[in-house]
């Protein structure tokens, strides 16, 4: 059932795989309609890079920002990331 000052992020990791978090960001009660979200570790696995190289893309090539989940919790939303990964030329 849903309760309103209960919230669930799903966090996916490099691996695909989800791991639920609470929180008060969203108000939703439907499972499918939760935004998936990627920490800095995900972000280096994903694309193969540091994390200095992730900051600086967020910076100057267009990598969508990150959202402040609390005070020392950073993460990308995942649709944003597909998103500019679909509008970005593919790799020769």
């Amino acid at each position: 059932m849903y309760h309103p000052s209960f919230t669930v992020w799903l966090i996916v990791n490099h691996h695909g795989l989800t791991k639920a978090m609470k929180g008060k960001a969203m108000q939703t009660n439907q499972a499918s309609q939760l935004p998936a979200y990627l920490r800095l570790a995900d972000m280096k696995a994903r694309y193969r890079v540091s994390g200095s190289t992730v900051w600086k893309w967020c910076h100057s090539n267009g990598l969508p920002a990150p959202v402040k989940l609390g005070a020392n919790t950073t993460v990308w939303r995942l649709a944003d990331l597909l998103q500019w990964e679909a509008t970005r030329a593919p790799a020769k």
